[in-house]
């Protein structure tokens, strides 16, 4: 089921995207255990837990599934397993831990030492960190303490209306937020790709064209079709001089812009993204719905801040 207000992404299998196989594993007798100590998952061991998943959520024999082993948890021999699906047009993302005698999965595991809020703070400071990386031009200060960043497709009627929701929240967020975007174009939005690669490739020429033309995308978003995304009339709606327009063009058409915009694509799929709009504040995934849901969350986020100050002064030091 996707979310009220979106565009749908790839199509999903199974009863429920990732399901909680055990609410809580107890580990009896599983001491400290290191890289070396622990046994990794052995192929035969690979393949029972594959086909336990595919009969839990009902992935038909013809969807592949892909094992990644991501590593062991500090301090036990818990192994962190990520199973997603290589067929492009299937949706299906499951992180499990397999306990230490690789016959019993969890959904997660969890350290009680740990409180669950700042655990959960920290986990969106990662996320957060991944996902403002980069050189790309951002609209705000560039060292504001609130990041928001937006996975969109200019096709998407409810991109659109975020987009207009973000410019008339602007005024109240403005001194403490910096807005990204990152391009996930659908499948099923045939000129939605093109406008990515072309935005990607404004972003080399200059920050105001870059933003005037992902005005113009969503303003004349209902009369556009695949021909006029890279035409010149829409050189003249975003007001681009035309040398500049024919690098965009130029760029476009090679590997560059679309490159860019498929790196961002796997990065929405590996962050939980499925559909547009997707939206992060400080890595932290928001719905919204009005003005007012986006200066909240904006408010909220700042006053985590104190909790995660130094990790978020390390990210700002690091850009």
């Amino acid at each position: 089921m996707r979310k009220r207000g979106a565009c749908a992404g790839r199509s999903r299998v199974g009863p429920r995207l990732i399901g909680v196989i055990l609410q809580l594993a107890c580990v009896v007798g599983a001491g400290p255990g290191t890289n070396e100590s622990c046994p990794a998952v052995s192929s035969s061991e690979q393949s029972s837990i594959l086909a336990f998943v595919r009969e839990e959520f009902g992935i038909p024999a013809a969807v592949p599934l892909v094992f990644t082993d991501e590593g062991i948890v500090k301090g036990a021999c818990l192994e962190r397993v990520h199973i997603q699906s290589g067929e492009p047009s299937t949706f299906f993302d499951l992180h499990i831990v397999v306990l230490p005698d690789h016959a019993f999965i969890a959904a997660d595991v969890r350290d009680v030492r740990v409180s669950p809020y700042r655990a959960q703070l920290e986990k969106e400071t990662e996320v957060g960190k991944r996902l403002a990386h980069g050189d790309r031009p951002v609209k705000g200060k560039s060292a504001a303490p609130v990041s928001i960043v937006v996975f969109t497709d200019f096709q998407c009627p409810y991109c659109r209306a975020l987009h207009h929701n973000i410019a008339l929240a602007w005024s109240s967020i403005k001194d403490d937020a910096r807005l990204l975007y990152r391009y996930f174009p659908l499948a099923m939005h045939p000129w939605a790709r093109d406008a990515a690669g072309a935005t990607a490739c404004a972003s080399h020429e200059d920050a105001d064209v870059f933003w005037r033309l992902i005005d113009s995308y969503f303003e004349s978003q209902p009369a556009l079709t695949r021909e006029r995304v890279l035409g010149s009339d829409m050189q003249l709606i975003a007001n681009i001089p035309g040398p500049t327009w024919e690098r965009i063009q130029r760029c476009a058409k090679s590997v560059q812009g679309p490159g860019e915009v498929g790196a961002d694509i796997e990065l929405g799929i590996d962050v939980g993204v499925a559909g547009t709009p997707a939206v992060f504040v400080n890595g932290r995934p928001i719905s919204v719905s009005a003005p007012a849901d986006l200066v909240a969350a904006v408010a909220r986020a700042k006053s985590d801040l104190p909790v995660s100050r130094a990790a978020g002064e390390q990210t700002r030091n690091q850009r």
